[in-house]
């Protein structure tokens, strides 16, 4: 009956672990298993230092994209780039027809002349009616219509100068520059079209330092920090890694998805370019942990008690509590110290108990990546 309940259990224990399943029990039975012994296979412990991460998407964007826009309205004349062009900040990028605004300028200064020359007059004349005013030949009223005509000139001579400026303002704004050292990324206007006030010119962005963007959730944005450094792999230039510095964290997440945006500087070279638009990956240290115990999850088991392992040595199985301090995909990182004589059973666990008589069939160095045999 010992020996019945004995293979049942062994074949529970070998369902599910693989297409091999079958060929396991039968080369088990041929090595003798039903001699009163479960066969196991162990993990050999090496205490390590282990660090848990994620990784995240994201897209390079430029340093500085600036969209140029008209800042009055006129037909354009001249475009001097095209895309691709390296521009330095203050390149001219477009000019417009300047015929108008030269013309109003002209009629302006004649204006401005007058109302100086009307200015004047009224100033010696102010002189005049104030000696007769002293000397009592001319009206008070007199005087009075001439300190009024002083000050309507002055005022017209002040509006007159006023609309010259304006016009010199937009004789300036007739020549777009680039606000910035970059590269034209994009064109939206021809020569000869007509624009107005706000019309976009020109994309021009800054590649010389580009910006690895990405996001991460709420729980994870305690791993990162101002100036941390981080190896962003850009996918046109994969395997290479690219050094990064994290110089933005968003302050408020995005209410919708709750996760906050990070940006992190990277150098662009002319050997390897980082184009805004490329898309990239970046590993994220969450938590760093020293002298622990990394084993498959499925070597530990639960009762009320707790978590637990067996360990064995070369006859029989010792139950030992552990305490999981976080799991790593199908992994628990252990941090109870187990002992360097012990290893840890990974195979036939469901099937022992505290003392059981083993036969350690196979031990690892190392987890294992493929289905046991």
């Amino acid at each position: 009956m010992k020996r019945l309940l004995l293979s049942l259990g062994l074949l529970v224990l070998f369902t599910g672990c693989g297409e091999r399943t079958a060929e396991g029990i039968d080369s088990l039975m041929k090595e003798g298993v039903f001699d009163g012994t479960i066969p196991v296979e162990t993990l050999i412990l090496e205490p390590q230092d282990f660090e848990e991460s994620f990784e995240s998407a994201g897209i390079i964007e430029a340093e500085e994209d600036v969209t140029v826009s008209a800042e009055i309205s006129g037909r354009i004349l001249k475009i001097h780039h095209k895309i691709g062009d390296r521009v330095k900040k203050g390149s001219w990028l477009v000019s417009l027809d300047q015929s108008r605004i030269a013309a109003r300028i002209k009629k302006i200064e004649a204006q401005l002349a007058k109302a100086h020359t009307q200015h004047e007059w009224a100033i010696k004349d102010l002189a005049r009616q104030e000696r007769l005013f002293s000397q009592q030949i001319a009206a008070e009223r007199a005087f009075d219509e001439a300190s009024r005509l002083v000050d309507t000139s002055r005022d017209e001579v002040t509006a007159a100068e006023a609309d010259l400026e304006l016009e010199r303002v937009d004789l300036a704004h007739s020549i777009i520059k680039s606000p910035i050292d970059g590269i034209v990324a994009r064109r939206h206007v021809s020569p000869g079209e007509y624009v107005r006030e706000g019309t976009h010119l020109f994309d021009v962005v800054a590649t010389d330092r580009v910006k690895f963007v990405f996001s991460v959730a709420e729980r994870d944005i305690t791993a990162l920090h101002q100036n941390d450094f981080l190896e962003v792999q850009i996918d046109a230039h994969a395997p290479k890694r690219f050094e990064g510095l994290v110089t933005a964290i968003a302050p408020a997440g995005n209410q919708l998805t709750r996760t906050f945006r990070i940006e992190v500087e990277i150098l662009n070279t002319p050997e390897t370019p980082i184009l805004p638009g490329m898309s990239g990956r970046t590993r994220v240290v969450r938590q760093r942990f020293a002298n622990v115990f990394l084993l498959p999850e499925e070597a530990v088991l639960r009762d009320e008690a707790g978590d637990y392992v067996f360990l064995a040595n070369d006859q029989h199985a010792r139950k030992a509590p552990v305490e999981i301090i976080s799991h790593v995909g199908d992994r628990a990182v252990i941090s109870t110290d187990l002992g360097n004589e012990w290893a840890v059973i990974i195979l036939g666990q469901s099937a022992v108990s505290a003392g059981t008589p083993i036969r350690v069939r196979r031990r690892h160095d190392n987890i294992p990546h493929l289905n046991f045999d």
